[in-house]
């Protein structure tokens, strides 16, 4: 397999990003959390499914100029429209803001809702704990699991992210919440 360097992937993804119509400063976190999660060896969620990314870009269902904004809150609690915009740079201010929120109230939870396929849910997780923060976050999927028995697909294999800070190291917990990883089926069928 071609090794390929951290400074040389996170360049060809913001290359693409930009390309299609990303701002730089999007392009660039977008292309930093998909090359990191790529280089910690969680390929279905970095580098194999920025083409998916790139299809969705290119078929309207991503807004690349879009940005979240909020909808309403209430103290700690806030929920922010995606407006389609990039999932993972989404998910990353709905954490910042999280966090924002949480060093004020000692809590913060952030619901978005309206974006696009975050990548990695982990990333978020990392996010809060490199701020001191313990961090819970899940999100929806599409079907794409039958339940056991069933012949079709009725229920997602929605991930849970759990996230403890520590100075002897973090604890990141990035699990799917069903028996497989649509992710990693992915990966077994792109191996054959």
């Amino acid at each position: 397999m071609p090794r390929i360097s951290f400074a040389e992937l996170k360049a060809e993804f913001k290359r693409v990003l930009i390309k299609k119509g990303c701002d730089e400063a999007t392009a660039d976190l977008s292309a930093q959390l998909m090359t990191e999660t790529s280089c910690d060896g969680v390929y279905s969620h970095g580098v194999n499914r920025f083409p998916r990314v790139v299809e969705y870009i290119d078929k309207g269902y991503i807004d690349l100029a879009a940005e979240p904004v909020k909808v309403e809150g209430m103290g700690a609690f806030e929920r922010w429209d995606g407006r389609r915009g990039l999932g993972n740079t989404n998910a990353h201010a709905a954490m910042a803001r999280a966090i924002e929120l949480a060093q004020q109230n000692g809590i913060g939870a952030v619901a978005l809702a309206n974006t696009n396929h975050w990548l990695r849910g982990g990333s978020y997780g990392w996010q809060a704990a490199e701020s001191g923060c313990v961090g819970i976050c899940w999100t929806n999927t599409q079907p794409n699991m039958p339940a056991w028995g069933a012949r079709d697909r009725r229920i997602g294999n929605n991930p849970f992210i759990m996230a403890v800070p520590r100075k002897e190291g973090h604890v990141v917990v990035d699990i799917a919440m069903a028996q497989f990883s649509y992710g990693q089926m992915e990966n077994k069928a792109l191996r054959g």
